[in-house]
């Protein structure tokens, strides 16, 4: 047993493919966590490879179809198993759909968490830069970030592993970053110890779901904070029709939490050195998610309301989010020490002008 479970590591261990967050997954007891000596892998869910499904392949929602085919027509071996799922469909047709028909926003973003699976990785390079005085006080699902580095002069696809205050824990094996399409994303550590066999080494293991969208809060410069919701400022049929596309391209749905009635919003990626706030693109947000990225400019009421979601989209716990929103609003104080300039390069293609009011603020 114990020597299948070390094969098993040469893969990104499939936890499960229909589990709301890691955390969930491990509270239902469907994933248990492995002794961190030998970093043994949960036992697999099941003998279906789920790794191919892609959060881009899901198009129909909680309450319409889903674009891939059932399994049964991909893996002609499993006709039987779909021939008696089916006969427990009709004899349980009468229970309520596992989806709502108009879902919450929490609804659906659970129905989006279970259509893909959480995977497992052993975090590697956790000796260097002080991380061995850091993962002791790590806990089990903990929630942790899982950043892309392309700037990284080593691997310009390395994906690095911090707290939610931001501190270097280590990172995703060279060989398996392929699995994160997103720049940023949300985990858990799935367990954490003292391997036996590397000099006593602390290390841990992660669950991830890398191609979920976060739900995350933006800490805008506060020069730039009331210039930061384009869609009040660009106008004309160029920008109308770029719209339009998205929203269609997306079937109207969040892209976060895959709600209908969703609206186009800004994406935005931070140039520290040069302190320029740069346009990287636009996708469809619900009016909750946008409510979330702008947590640190609201009232104190609506910041509370925001935080709890922030909360229950991502699956963390209380102390996660304060964790969190203490390093966000520190890094919002130390980006508006100085003015910041805006980049909104990304419209010329569409053919969309810069507003003659955001003009003076662009490099």
């Amino acid at each position: 047993m114990w020597a299948r479970a070390m094969r098993a590591l040469q893969q990104p261990e499939v936890a499960t493919a229909m589990q709301l967050c890691p955390q969930a997954a491990r509270r239902s007891g469907r994933v248990r966590g492995p002794p961190f000596r030998g970093f043994a892998t949960a036992a697999a869910a099941g003998q279906h490879d789920t790794r191919t499904m892609r959060y881009a392949g899901l198009v129909g929602g909680p309450a319409g179809p889903r674009s891939q085919q059932p399994a049964a027509a991909q893996h002609p071996q499993h006709l039987q198993h779909a021939q008696h799922a089916h006969e427990r469909q009709h004899l349980h047709s009468q229970q309520p759909p596992l989806a709502p028909v108009e879902p919450s926003v929490l609804d659906s973003r659970r129905w989006l968490l279970q259509q893909v699976p959480v995977l497992q990785f052993r975090a590697v390079g956790v000796s260097f830069e002080g991380r061995q005085a850091l993962i002791p006080q790590l806990s089990r699902d903990q929630a942790v970030a899982f950043v892309r580095e392309p700037a990284n002069p080593h691997d310009p696809h390395a994906v690095a592993i911090r707290t939610l205050a931001g501190a270097s824990l280590g990172y995703i094996p060279r060989d398996k970053t392929f699995h994160f399409i997103q720049d940023l994303c949300y985990g858990s550590v799935g367990s954490v110890g003292q391997a036996e066999s590397e000099e006593g080494l602390w290390g841990f293991n992660v669950l991830v779901q890398p191609s979920i969208p976060p739900a995350e809060v933006l800490a805008f410069p506060a020069s730039l904070r009331p210039h930061v919701t384009l869609g009040l400022h660009l106008e004309g049929p160029a920008w109308a029709a770029l719209k339009q596309r998205m929203l269609a391209a997306a079937g109207g749905r969040c892209a976060v939490t895959a709600v209908p009635l969703a609206a186009v919003h800004e994406r935005w990626t931070f140039d520290e050195p040069s302190r320029v706030l740069r346009l990287a693109g636009f996708r469809t947000e619900a009016p909750e998610v946008q409510q979330v990225s702008g947590l640190l400019g609201l009232e104190s009421g609506a910041a509370e309301g925001a935080a709890s979601l922030l909360r229950d989209l991502n699956c963390w716990s209380d102390a996660d989010v304060a964790a969190y929103l203490a390093a966000m609003r520190q890094l919002e104080a130390q980006r508006s020490v100085e003015p910041w300039r805006l980049d909104l390069r990304w419209l010329e293609p569409a053919g969309v002008p810069v507003p003659p009011a955001l003009q003076a603020l662009c490099i």
